[in-house]
């Protein structure tokens, strides 16, 4: 490695077998930079530069000048040009500012001024920069990158796979390759033809790709797109695409074709759409839809939400505790580690809870469901197959709830082994189930989360106004007012405060709930023992559900739909839903602007004075509620 300097005369420079800086000064120069990655610079006069091995940059200077590149990628830069230059590689020559003159030979890339440029390629793979100015960029044949920086550049690709890159913007790009339009950053004005893929910049970006389009002959091109740092929105349109999200919380969209999709890091929402794709979420909370097609599908890192749809797909959880809908066709579905939910929908699928405590569903169709180690719990009907797993010290629970009548016939020599026979109203079998290594079988035949009543254990979407419901402190009350809301996928997608609260059988305590529920982000659930105790001096409290949220088998999760059921008394209650105490509903100035102007208009023809600051500070909580950090030091301490 070596620094040489030349005099205003006419020099002979050479190089060593390193990396060397090589500047001529004035004079017509002949510089040779021999081995090494070299930086020659011509200066003023007509200079000859030989770059030699390695990755060389020429910067000629004034005067026409004539680089060898020799091997290895080299680049002649005109970033200091003082006027717009004017290069072509096809044909070796240029014009302009600095590149008047200049003729060009083994030279693979071009970086042009500050000013407006035009930079052409030739049939090699070239590396196109036009710095800031209204540049024009042409890739020529073969596979180019184009960099056009600030300024209304234009880029065209030419044939081959070719880049546009805004790797470098100050701020967030909008390209459309379908328009050939760009906007915001350096992508503002741009015009784009030919060009294949493309790299965002570090902020949040919009890359939009085309249907395909055929270049030379048959070859037919699809988009390629690394969203970068910031939260992206990637559209590969038509076509078989590949579109990675990067750091951040990105949308990945697919479209129709056999798509390849990666989230990266962030917490991000995949879309396959049609064809047969393949879908990695990454690092962070993932949620993902296959589309139609028989689809590839892992979560990778982070608590996922994975749904097949149409098609004979393959989920994978991998690690944290993911949520996995196979939809139609015959799925495999495998929960990895953590303590995953599995449901297979129509269809003959296969479920794998692997590691963990996991909820199998087999829905429609002959399944096959495994649990793996842990303690699972496995929900089947007519044509399953159930096997727990021989795991010491597991408990696996076939749970039979709301499947009609039924009779178990256990295995003679085994009780974890049987046969549960599904019946009609006339007693005749209809379908059977057989099931193998499951320590515990609860036969139970209702649905819903179950309120207990005056008239024993009622499914809440059953309840009217006037049913009496048992209360932790006044014992059998009258319901005054019952509303319901449903809330779809998509709202829940959109806005993550609609999404609900998943609480695994068991996850409070013992048989706290009896079985999993459902409640939404701000129901508050009672906690009772030492530790509420000692943090604020109550021996029982109310937490939030989402507070809880991260306490084993108690996570967020993501359904195509949610109802969500709200019991309203005299005053502020708390009830018992499967085998769990939580609250009632406690009008407060939020939860009122919650519902629509005919519940509301309702709640307050039968409390009036909830019309009010005052009759609203009246209806008082009937427990202390804990705040997010106590919360989060109570299940720290339990």
């Amino acid at each position: 490695m070596a620094n040489i300097t030349g005099t205003n005369r006419n020099d002979i420079l050479n190089g060593t077998s390193g990396d060397d800086t090589i500047s001529g000064e004035d004079g017509n120069d002949l510089l040779f930079g021999e081995g090494g990655d070299d930086t020659l610079f011509g200066g003023s006069g007509t200079d000859l530069l030989y770059g030699g091995d390695g990755n060389d940059v020429f910067v000629g200077g004034s005067g026409g000048d004539v680089f060898y590149g020799g091997t290895g990628i080299d680049t002649a830069d005109y970033s200091t040009s003082p006027a717009g230059v004017s290069v072509s590689l096809t044909s070796g020559t240029g014009s302009g500012g600095d590149a008047a003159g200049d003729v060009l030979s083994g030279i693979e890339n071009l970086t042009g001024s500050a000013y407006n440029d035009t930079l052409i390629g030739d049939s090699g793979s070239n590396v196109l920069r036009g710095g800031q100015g209204n540049d024009v960029l042409s890739g020529e044949a073969g596979n180019d990158t184009l960099e056009g920086g600030a300024g209304a550049d234009t880029l065209y690709g030419g044939s081959g796979m070719d880049w546009g890159d805004y790797r470098a913007s100050n701020a967030g790009v909008t390209v459309n390759l379908a328009t050939g339009q760009g906007r915001g950053g350096h992508a503002e004005g741009d015009r784009i033809a030919g060009v294949d893929g493309l790299f965002g910049s570090a902020f949040d970006d919009t890359l939009i790709g085309f249907d395909g389009q055929a270049l030379t002959g048959s070859d037919v091109y699809w988009n390629e797109f690394y969203g970068g740092a910031g939260n992206d929105y990637l559209d590969g349109a038509g076509g078989d695409d590949t579109l990675y999200g990067g750091t951040g919380n990105d949308t990945v969209i697919g479209g129709s074709g056999n798509d390849r999709l990666s989230g990266d890091e962030g917490n991000d929402s995949l879309y396959g759409g049609l064809g047969d794709d393949s879908v990695l979420g990454g690092a962070g909370d993932d949620t993902a839809w296959g589309g139609d097609g028989a689809d590839r599908m892992a979560g990778g890192d982070g608590n996922d939400v994975l749904y097949g749809e149409a098609g004979n797909d393959t989920l994978w959880g991998d690690a944290g505790l993911d949520s996995l809908f196979g939809g139609d066709g015959n799925d495999l579905l495998y929960g990895g580690s953590g303590n995953d939910r599995l449901e297979g929908g129509a269809g003959d699928d296969r479920l794998e809870g692997g590691d963990g405590d996991d909820l199998l569903i087999g829905g429609d169709g002959a399944d096959l469901l495994v649990g793996g180690l842990g303690s699972d719990t496995f929900q089947g009907g007519a044509g399953d197959t159930i096997i727990g797993g021989e795991n010491p010290g597991d408990n696996d629970i076939l749970d039979l709830r709301g499947r009609g009548p039924l009779r178990i016939r256990y295995d003679s020599t085994n009780r974890e082994n049987g046969v549960v026979e599904f019946l009609d109203g006339s007693g005749r079998v209809t379908g059977t189930m057989t099931f193998s290594d499951i320590e515990t079988v609860v036969p139970c035949f209702t649905a819903g989360t179950r309120i207990l009543t005056d008239h024993g254990l009622v499914p809440v979407e059953h309840l009217r106004p006037g049913d009496h419901v048992l209360t932790r402190d006044s014992g059998f009350q009258e319901i005054a007012w019952i509303g319901s809301r449903t809330v779809e996928g998509a709202a829940m997608l959109a806005e993550p405060a609609l999404r609900p609260v998943l609480i695994r059988a068991g996850a409070l305590g013992r048989g706290m709930p009896a079985r999993d529920m459902l409640v939404s982000r701000q129901h508050r659930m009672l906690l009772e023992g030492v530790e509420p105790s000692l943090l604020v001096g109550e021996e029982e409290v109310l937490v939030r559900a989402h507070h809880l949220a991260g306490r084993p088998g108690i996570l967020e999760v993501l359904r195509p739909r949610v109802t969500y059921v709200h019991l309203l008394f005299e005053r502020h209650e708390i009830i018992l839903g499967d085998g769990a105490w939580s609250e009632s509903l406690q009008p407060g100035l939020q939860s009122l602007r919650g519902f629509g102007s005919p519940e509301r208009d309702e709640i307050l023809r039968l409390f009036p004075s909830l019309a009010t600051e005052a009759g609203l500070a009246g209806f008082t909580a009937a427990r202390a509620t804990l705040r997010a950090h106590e919360a989060r030091l109570m299940l720290r301490t339990a």
